[in-house]
Protein backbone atom coordinates (compact mmCIF):
# COMPACT_ATOMS: atom_id res chain seq x y z
CA UNK A 1 0.00 0.00 0.00
CA UNK A 2 1.48 3.23 -0.90
CA UNK A 3 -0.28 6.43 1.29
CA UNK A 4 -0.21 8.90 -1.61
CA UNK A 5 0.29 12.85 -1.11
CA UNK A 6 -2.89 15.25 -1.99
CA UNK A 7 -2.31 18.83 -2.39
CA UNK A 8 -4.88 21.28 -3.02
CA UNK A 9 -4.12 25.44 -3.55
CA UNK A 10 -7.83 27.18 -2.95
CA UNK A 11 -6.54 30.93 -3.33
CA UNK A 12 -8.32 33.15 -0.80
CA UNK A 13 -9.61 30.04 1.51
CA UNK A 14 -6.96 30.57 4.32
CA UNK A 15 -6.58 28.73 7.60
CA UNK A 16 -10.07 26.37 6.87
CA UNK A 17 -10.66 23.71 9.47
CA UNK A 18 -12.59 20.49 8.38
CA UNK A 19 -12.00 20.63 4.77
CA UNK A 20 -12.06 17.63 3.07
CA UNK A 21 -12.14 16.69 -0.86
CA UNK A 22 -13.85 13.27 -2.89
CA UNK A 23 -12.67 11.54 -5.86
CA UNK A 24 -14.70 10.48 -8.16
CA UNK A 25 -13.67 8.38 -11.68
CA UNK A 26 -13.23 10.55 -14.68
CA UNK A 27 -15.13 10.22 -17.00
CA UNK A 28 -17.95 9.29 -14.64
CA UNK A 29 -21.44 8.34 -14.73
CA UNK A 30 -24.42 10.49 -13.15
CA UNK A 31 -24.85 10.36 -9.84
CA UNK A 32 -21.59 8.21 -9.70
CA UNK A 33 -20.58 7.49 -5.78
CA UNK A 34 -17.61 9.06 -4.68
CA UNK A 35 -14.70 6.61 -4.72
CA UNK A 36 -13.01 7.95 -1.56
CA UNK A 37 -13.30 10.49 0.92
CA UNK A 38 -9.70 12.79 2.14
CA UNK A 39 -9.99 14.81 5.27
CA UNK A 40 -7.19 18.35 4.24
CA UNK A 41 -5.62 20.26 6.65
CA UNK A 42 -3.88 23.42 5.85
CA UNK A 43 0.19 24.39 5.28
CA UNK A 44 1.57 25.90 8.78
CA UNK A 45 3.50 28.63 6.07
CA UNK A 46 1.50 28.77 3.20
CA UNK A 47 -2.53 28.47 4.60
CA UNK A 48 -4.36 28.50 1.22
CA UNK A 49 -2.61 24.97 0.30
CA UNK A 50 -4.12 22.54 1.74
CA UNK A 51 -2.61 18.90 1.90
CA UNK A 52 -4.72 15.32 2.41
CA UNK A 53 -3.29 11.64 2.15
CA UNK A 54 -5.18 8.59 0.31
CA UNK A 55 -4.52 4.70 -0.38
CA UNK A 56 -3.51 4.37 -3.74
CA UNK A 57 -3.25 1.16 -4.13
CA UNK A 58 -6.37 0.39 -6.05
CA UNK A 59 -6.27 4.14 -7.51
CA UNK A 60 -4.63 5.17 -10.58
CA UNK A 61 -5.25 7.69 -13.76
CA UNK A 62 -7.13 10.55 -13.69
CA UNK A 63 -9.66 11.32 -11.22
CA UNK A 64 -12.29 14.54 -10.93
CA UNK A 65 -12.36 16.35 -7.62
CA UNK A 66 -14.59 17.88 -5.48
CA UNK A 67 -13.76 20.33 -2.82
CA UNK A 68 -15.94 20.34 0.48
CA UNK A 69 -16.33 23.21 3.62
CA UNK A 70 -16.48 21.05 7.07
CA UNK A 71 -20.49 21.63 6.87
CA UNK A 72 -20.59 19.93 3.38
CA UNK A 73 -21.23 23.04 0.61
CA UNK A 74 -19.18 22.91 -2.66
CA UNK A 75 -15.61 24.29 -2.34
CA UNK A 76 -14.56 24.00 -5.97
CA UNK A 77 -13.38 21.10 -8.04
CA UNK A 78 -11.04 19.95 -10.42
CA UNK A 79 -9.16 16.72 -11.74
CA UNK A 80 -6.12 14.71 -10.39
CA UNK A 81 -3.83 12.07 -11.41
CA UNK A 82 -2.83 9.35 -9.17
CA UNK A 83 -0.15 7.06 -9.11
CA UNK A 84 0.72 4.20 -6.19
CA UNK A 85 3.15 5.98 -4.53
CA UNK A 86 4.21 8.30 -2.12
CA UNK A 87 5.12 11.05 -4.09
CA UNK A 88 2.77 14.61 -4.31
CA UNK A 89 -0.06 14.59 -6.37
CA UNK A 90 -1.66 18.28 -7.05
CA UNK A 91 -4.86 18.80 -7.96
CA UNK A 92 -5.68 21.01 -11.25
CA UNK A 93 -7.93 22.79 -13.24
CA UNK A 94 -8.44 20.70 -15.90
CA UNK A 95 -8.55 17.12 -16.98
CA UNK A 96 -6.01 17.35 -20.21
CA UNK A 97 -3.15 18.98 -17.21
CA UNK A 98 -4.07 15.51 -14.76
CA UNK A 99 -1.34 13.57 -15.79
CA UNK A 100 1.92 12.23 -14.86
CA UNK A 101 4.32 15.67 -15.77
CA UNK A 102 1.92 17.49 -12.43
CA UNK A 103 3.23 14.76 -9.71
CA UNK A 104 5.80 16.09 -7.84
CA UNK A 105 8.17 13.73 -6.46
CA UNK A 106 9.21 14.04 -3.09
CA UNK A 107 7.47 16.64 -0.49
CA UNK A 108 8.81 18.50 2.84
CA UNK A 109 5.96 15.98 4.71
CA UNK A 110 7.67 13.20 6.18
CA UNK A 111 6.23 9.63 7.65
CA UNK A 112 4.89 6.43 6.91
CA UNK A 113 1.44 6.77 8.37
CA UNK A 114 -1.87 7.87 7.06
CA UNK A 115 -2.51 10.95 9.11
CA UNK A 116 -0.90 14.56 9.25
CA UNK A 117 0.39 15.60 12.64
CA UNK A 118 2.03 18.61 13.49
CA UNK A 119 4.59 19.02 16.30
CA UNK A 120 5.08 22.26 18.13
CA UNK A 121 8.58 22.67 19.75
CA UNK A 122 8.80 25.98 22.10
CA UNK A 123 11.48 26.75 24.87
CA UNK A 124 10.07 29.41 27.55
CA UNK A 125 7.01 29.48 25.62
CA UNK A 126 8.28 30.96 22.71
CA UNK A 127 8.93 28.90 19.55
CA UNK A 128 11.86 27.11 18.98
CA UNK A 129 13.12 27.58 15.13
CA UNK A 130 15.29 25.77 12.85
CA UNK A 131 16.01 22.87 15.10
CA UNK A 132 16.72 18.92 14.07
CA UNK A 133 13.47 16.51 14.72
CA UNK A 134 12.31 13.70 13.87
CA UNK A 135 10.36 10.57 15.13
CA UNK A 136 11.05 6.97 15.92
CA UNK A 137 9.04 3.63 16.72
CA UNK A 138 11.22 2.66 19.81
CA UNK A 139 12.69 4.56 22.61
CA UNK A 140 15.86 3.50 21.91
CA UNK A 141 15.69 5.63 18.46
CA UNK A 142 16.82 2.70 16.38
CA UNK A 143 13.88 2.44 13.92
CA UNK A 144 13.23 6.42 12.48
CA UNK A 145 9.92 6.35 10.46
CA UNK A 146 9.85 10.56 9.96
CA UNK A 147 12.55 13.14 9.30
CA UNK A 148 15.21 14.29 10.28
CA UNK A 149 13.46 17.75 9.58
CA UNK A 150 14.13 21.23 10.64
CA UNK A 151 11.69 23.25 12.81
CA UNK A 152 10.07 26.30 10.94
CA UNK A 153 9.58 29.70 12.44
CA UNK A 154 6.76 29.16 14.43
CA UNK A 155 8.88 25.84 16.05
CA UNK A 156 6.86 23.50 14.28
CA UNK A 157 6.98 20.61 11.48
CA UNK A 158 4.40 17.82 10.04
CA UNK A 159 4.55 14.65 9.72
CA UNK A 160 2.76 11.83 8.47
CA UNK A 161 1.81 9.41 11.18
CA UNK A 162 -0.86 7.08 12.41
CA UNK A 163 -3.23 8.66 15.09
CA UNK A 164 -3.59 7.00 17.92
CA UNK A 165 -0.44 4.96 17.70
CA UNK A 166 2.35 6.21 20.23
CA UNK A 167 6.05 7.05 19.14
CA UNK A 168 8.92 8.66 20.24
CA UNK A 169 10.02 12.13 19.85
CA UNK A 170 13.77 13.13 19.69
CA UNK A 171 15.30 16.78 18.87
CA UNK A 172 18.37 18.45 18.72
CA UNK A 173 19.52 21.95 18.41
CA UNK A 174 22.77 23.68 19.36
CA UNK A 175 22.24 25.81 22.59
CA UNK A 176 19.51 23.99 23.77
CA UNK A 177 19.24 20.88 26.07
CA UNK A 178 17.83 17.59 23.22
CA UNK A 179 14.94 16.09 23.38
CA UNK A 180 16.05 12.24 23.97
CA UNK A 181 12.62 9.59 22.94
CA UNK A 182 9.89 11.93 24.75
CA UNK A 183 6.60 9.06 24.01
CA UNK A 184 3.58 10.89 22.67
CA UNK A 185 0.46 9.66 21.12
CA UNK A 186 0.03 10.75 17.49
CA UNK A 187 -2.44 13.45 17.06
CA UNK A 188 -3.58 16.23 14.74
CA UNK A 189 -1.39 18.15 16.88
CA UNK A 190 1.65 17.49 19.10
CA UNK A 191 3.77 19.96 21.81
CA UNK A 192 7.12 19.55 22.96
CA UNK A 193 9.18 21.82 25.18
CA UNK A 194 13.14 22.31 25.85
CA UNK A 195 15.11 24.30 27.44
CA UNK A 196 18.32 26.97 26.92
CA UNK A 197 21.55 24.41 27.67
CA UNK A 198 23.93 25.83 30.30
CA UNK A 199 27.49 26.31 29.02
CA UNK A 200 28.53 22.81 30.89
CA UNK A 201 25.42 21.06 29.20
CA UNK A 202 26.54 22.68 25.58
CA UNK A 203 29.83 21.85 25.88
CA UNK A 204 29.16 18.27 26.73
CA UNK A 205 26.28 17.78 24.38
CA UNK A 206 28.80 18.62 21.63
CA UNK A 207 30.73 15.00 21.99
CA UNK A 208 27.75 13.08 21.37
CA UNK A 209 25.52 13.32 17.97
CA UNK A 210 21.99 11.78 18.15
CA UNK A 211 23.06 8.37 16.90
CA UNK A 212 25.37 8.02 19.66
CA UNK A 213 22.70 9.11 22.30
CA UNK A 214 20.32 7.00 20.98
CA UNK A 215 23.28 3.93 21.87
CA UNK A 216 23.58 4.61 24.95
CA UNK A 217 19.77 4.97 25.57
CA UNK A 218 19.55 1.14 24.30
CA UNK A 219 22.48 0.02 25.99
CA UNK A 220 22.54 -1.83 29.43
CA UNK A 221 22.35 0.25 32.01
CA UNK A 222 26.66 0.43 33.01
CA UNK A 223 28.85 2.79 31.32
CA UNK A 224 32.46 2.21 31.45
CA UNK A 225 34.39 5.91 30.53
CA UNK A 226 38.42 6.51 30.82
CA UNK A 227 37.27 7.75 33.93
CA UNK A 228 35.36 4.96 35.76
CA UNK A 229 32.40 3.21 35.01
CA UNK A 230 28.71 3.94 35.89
CA UNK A 231 25.74 1.42 36.87
CA UNK A 232 22.07 0.84 38.09
CA UNK A 233 21.27 4.32 36.68
CA UNK A 234 18.20 5.32 34.90
CA UNK A 235 18.61 5.80 30.70
CA UNK A 236 18.64 9.37 30.64
CA UNK A 237 20.59 9.87 33.85
CA UNK A 238 23.19 7.95 32.07
CA UNK A 239 23.02 9.77 29.17
CA UNK A 240 23.65 12.68 31.24
CA UNK A 241 26.79 11.66 33.14
CA UNK A 242 28.43 10.44 30.37
CA UNK A 243 28.02 13.97 28.36
CA UNK A 244 29.45 15.11 31.77
CA UNK A 245 32.21 12.96 31.93
CA UNK A 246 32.78 13.63 28.19
CA UNK A 247 33.23 17.36 28.72
CA UNK A 248 35.71 16.72 32.34
CA UNK A 249 37.83 14.88 29.80
CA UNK A 250 39.02 18.32 28.18
CA UNK A 251 39.54 19.51 31.13
CA UNK A 252 42.00 19.21 34.15
CA UNK A 253 39.14 20.64 37.12
CA UNK A 254 38.31 17.52 39.54
CA UNK A 255 35.28 15.63 39.19
CA UNK A 256 31.80 16.96 41.46
CA UNK A 257 28.72 16.10 42.11
CA UNK A 258 29.02 12.16 41.83
CA UNK A 259 28.34 9.67 44.14
CA UNK A 260 31.15 7.20 45.52
CA UNK A 261 28.59 4.33 46.02
CA UNK A 262 27.80 4.87 42.32
CA UNK A 263 30.96 6.02 40.84
CA UNK A 264 33.86 3.65 40.77
CA UNK A 265 37.83 3.96 39.17
CA UNK A 266 37.47 1.51 36.08
CA UNK A 267 38.80 -1.73 36.72
CA UNK A 268 37.76 -2.15 40.60
CA UNK A 269 35.06 -4.06 42.25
Amino acid sequence: MATAKIQVRLAGLQSQANMSLKLFAHPGAQNAAALATVSLTYDLTDTSLYWGTVDASSLAGVYRVMVYYSNGDDAGSGYIYLTNTTAVHPVVDDPWSANSSSTIVGTSISGVGADETTVTVTVSGSPLADADVWITSDAAGLSVVAGTLQTNGSGQQEFLLDHGTTYYFWLQKSGYNSITGTSFVAAASNSFTTTVASAEEEAAAETLTAAQIAEIAASPRKIVTDEGSVEERPADELIKLDQYLNAKAVDSTPLHGLRISRFKPAGSV
